[in-house]
């Protein structure tokens, strides 16, 4: 069995082996570029040139 997530800009490829009564499981990750579609988390910092009022 095998299954791929992408998680916080790493690609991880998470295998693993069912053999009675043993049970095996390996990660890798690799670092990823942005893509297209990529969620961005909203910068919620104050920019110290607004103003609170201001909105």
């Amino acid at each position: 069995m095998s299954s791929t997530i992408a998680y916080e800009g790493r690609l991880y490829v998470l295998a693993g082996t069912l053999g009675s009564p043993y049970c095996a499981f390996s990660t890798t990750h690799m670092e990823t570029v942005p893509q297209p579609g990529d969620y961005v988390v909203p910068d919620s910092k104050p920019s110290p040139d607004s103003d609170p009022g201001e909105g």
